[in-house]
């Protein structure tokens, strides 16, 4: 089950930092507003600033970095309206959410139910994964495609390829989710190994790629080609195929990660 929550705190934590650093580029920007105003049949920008006298007072400049920043700090201060009406509105929705996390709701039954045993509710949560141990500790056919490439150990002595195969690994180990790692799925007479595969609770499987040297056309190419492979056999992406990548630098977007492991193999 999704912690509700704890989603809508990471949101709200999310939109408090933009506020802030919105706050402090405005802190950094000029004073007053900018217009524009005709003289003389030609259109020029003005500063508009209140004197100490607490009078508007106003400025005609051909500054083009400082009306640059005027602009700038216009639009600084429509966004901090709307971040703010979405700061209200997140902040009310946490008031009213009921807590959904399944401590929450053992202690509302038990208070509710007193006849109910603490042991046996806690016990009944959780998921038979006799099966999914059988499968994943079952023998099966596994890529012999280069063997000495898998030198990345994972903190449970499984070896793989990649910086992000690892990183991939480690997560799922992290979220209970049992796996094997290059199962050999056969297109006519030729083998092809998806990176992970699972076989979630409701006894579906999926299959999850990893792809990373995108920059390498040998590498995207293949990829390309195993994609349309898999495709063949109905391992696809809308259903299920899941895909994540790295960018041009290597890096991992791990928010996306643990998203997608959530929402698409995990059951709720």
């Amino acid at each position: 089950m999704i912690n509700t929550a704890l989603e809508i705190e990471t949101i709200l934590t999310r939109l408090k930092k933009e506020e802030y650093l919105i706050r402090k580029e405005l802190d950094n920007l000029p004073e007053g507003r900018i217009m524009r105003v005709q003289d003389h049949g030609k259109e020029h920008f003005c500063v508009v600033t209140r004197g100490g006298n607490g009078k508007l007072q106003r400025r005609v400049t051909r500054d083009d970095e400082l009306v640059t920043r005027h602009l700038r700090k216009f639009y600084l201060t429509q966004e901090l309206r709307a971040l703010q009406q979405d700061l209200t509105a997140v902040s009310q929705a946490m008031k009213r959410l009921s807590s959904a996390d399944s401590a929450s709701i053992i202690r509302r039954l038990l208070t509710a139910h007193p006849w109910i045993n603490d042991a046996q509710l806690t016990a009944s949560l959780q998921p038979d994964r006799s099966k999914l141990m059988e499968w994943a500790l079952a023998p099966y056919e596994m890529s012999s495609y280069k063997p000495e490439q898998r030198n990345k150990c994972t903190s449970f002595g499984l070896w793989v390829r990649s910086k992000g195969e690892l990183l991939c690994a480690e997560k799922f180990h992290e979220f209970g989710q049992l796996f094997r790692y290059e199962q050999v799925v056969w297109v006519g007479s030729t083998p092809f190994a998806p990176d992970f595969t699972f076989l979630r609770e409701d006894e579906r499987l999926m299959y999850w790629e990893h792809m990373g040297l995108l920059s390498n056309e040998k590498y995207y190419t293949h990829q390309e080609a195993k994609l349309r492979a898999l495709r063949s056999v109905g391992i696809k992406p809308e259903t299920n195929l899941i895909i994540t990548f790295e960018d041009e630098f290597g890096r991992i977007d791990m928010k996306d990660l643990e998203f997608k492991i959530k929402n698409r193999l995990m059951l709720r």
